[in-house]
């Protein structure tokens, strides 16, 4: 379980061992003292009664941290496309630069069913296009070089095309999801 490698170091932080080795002793040392004093049933008595103590104060931890780490999951994956998308600092260009055919690209995906993304144009001069977002709110962020319409005039050259394309094949497959909820956990 992925969530059970970050116990450890989370105990450490929070001062509880979830490895049960400190535990252990400390039972040990328990039963230790009544050794001499009383039977050797009362001292066993003793250790199982406070490894049963300890084990379900660690069970109880880790039951605790699920719903915390789970939920600081979803606080992540929600905000992180905001701040790339503030990041990214989306520019305002005339629909008759190649947008509108970058769009009408956009909304219908490669297999031509509909998809629900909103075109970004970034300053960018590198020519890329980057898609992101959650929750169903997608962006498609293209930076204005490869908005540039043809030299005919009819849309955008072939290698604009196969990039937004390429993109919203990411959305298809729910790269953007798989990729946001893994850097998130």
């Amino acid at each position: 379980m992925y969530l059970g490698f970050w116990y450890v170091a989370l105990g450490a932080v929070l001062g509880v061992d979830f490895t049960g080795a400190t535990s252990l002793e400390a039972c040990a040392a328990e039963a230790r003292d009544g050794a001499g004093r009383v039977a050797d049933q009362a001292v066993l008595n003793t250790f199982l009664t406070c490894t049963n103590r300890m084990e379900r104060e660690i069970i109880l931890w880790m039951v605790g941290i699920g719903p915390v780490w789970a939920c600081l999951t979803a606080v992540i994956y929600a905000v992180y496309p905001v701040i790339l998308r503030r990041k990214l600092h989306p520019v305002r260009i005339p629909a008759d630069s190649g947008v509108r055919a970058a769009r009408q690209e956009a909304d219908v995906g490669a297999d031509g069913t509909p998809t629900h993304v909103r075109l970004l144009t970034t300053p960018g001069t590198a020519g890329g296009a980057r898609v992101f977002g959650a929750f169903g709110r997608y962006r498609l962020a293209v930076d204005t070089s490869l908005l540039a319409p043809r030299a005919d005039g009819n849309g955008l050259d072939e290698r604009s095309l196969a990039m937004i394309r390429h993109e919203v094949a990411h959305l298809r497959n729910r790269d953007v999801d798989i990729t946001y909820l893994t850097m998130s956990s």
